[in-house]
């Protein structure tokens, strides 16, 4: 799944955090933005934990159909893709959530599978 990594803000100075996870260093950097201007920058982060043959959860995952949470499923499996959560469950209030169709959706099967 290939997305635009650009991203139309206004001008000005940004501190940026870019993280993959428990398994990835965390990386801080800045970022000024001129008016009019385009800025890159460019981020590789570290893998300081080999987590073979373990996996990720998150057991408590509130999305679209709880009332505490305005996310809507797609949104909530591209933030836990993001975060390297491979095993996300799903905790819905008064419902039954299903994080799979989302998942499918997105092309993220190969990396994570709802429960």
């Amino acid at each position: 799944m290939e997305q635009d990594p650009r991203l139309e803000l206004p001008a000005g100075r940004y501190d940026l955090v870019a993280s993959r996870g428990a398994e990835y260093e965390v990386q801080r950097s800045q970022l000024e933005i001129e008016s009019g201007g385009v800025s890159e920058l460019e981020v590789s982060l570290v893998r300081s934990v080999d987590t073979t043959g373990w996996m990720s959860a998150e057991p408590h995952v509130h999305a679209q159909w709880s009332p505490d949470s305005r996310d809507s499923n797609e949104a909530k499996a591209l933030g836990m893709a993001a975060e390297n959560i491979e095993l996300p469950v799903s905790t819905d209030h008064e419902a039954v959530g299903d994080f799979n169709p989302a998942i499918t959706s997105l092309g993220l099967g190969a990396w994570m599978r709802g429960v």
